[in-house]
């Protein structure tokens, strides 16, 4: 999503409140913003005495953003891809051994069952005790982060369930 703000370094900003993609240009010949053609769109000048004063009163046209998850503020261990819960729990171990801080571990995709794709549950075999594993991560205050992937194949119970009810875009995939 673009939004399109102008921040200057000397006081001011200027909010678009539009539907398009915007570029701003700083050119010898002046400074352009540009875009396709709207039907209506809001101009929103801010005046401050410094950066922090424009940034309040973007703030009050906007909302204040909110802060992610506070575990996201420290060390995220994440890597290709752990093959197997004993090797994100050998991960974990490492860290308690070195004794050095972690807060979440990342399980990237193919944690699904062999040959379905994208499918939202565990593979039985290489992630055996899935409850096991989150009980040894939250024993030491660490959160599991699992990365899910929005392709579909193999026929998995996901893939089934979303293509019966039509959920799925032409190739029955996504």
């Amino acid at each position: 999503m673009s939004v399109p703000f102008l921040l200057s370094s000397i006081g001011y900003g200027v909010l678009v409140d539009c539907s398009i993609r915007m570029r701003f240009s700083d050119t010898e010949d002046g400074h352009f913003l540009s875009g396709a053609a709207v039907d209506q769109s809001g101009w929103y000048f801010l005046a401050g005495g410094d950066m922090d004063d424009v940034v309040r009163g973007y703030r009050r046209l906007s909302g204040q953003a909110p802060l992610p998850p506070r575990a996201l503020l420290g060390y995220v261990q994440s890597r290709e891809r752990y093959e197997t819960q004993a090797q994100g729990l050998d991960v974990l171990r490492e860290f308690v051994r070195r004794d050095i801080p972690l807060d979440v571990l990342v399980l990237e995709r193919q944690t699904w069952p062999e040959g379905q794709w994208g499918q939202k549950s565990f593979d039985s075999v290489s992630f055996h005790d899935p409850a096991a594993m989150v009980s040894a991560l939250h024993e030491h205050s660490v959160r599991l982060m699992v990365s899910i992937c929005p392709n579909l194949s193999g026929e998995g119970p996901n893939q089934w369930e979303l293509r019966t009810a039509g959920h799925l875009l032409g190739d029955h995939s996504v």
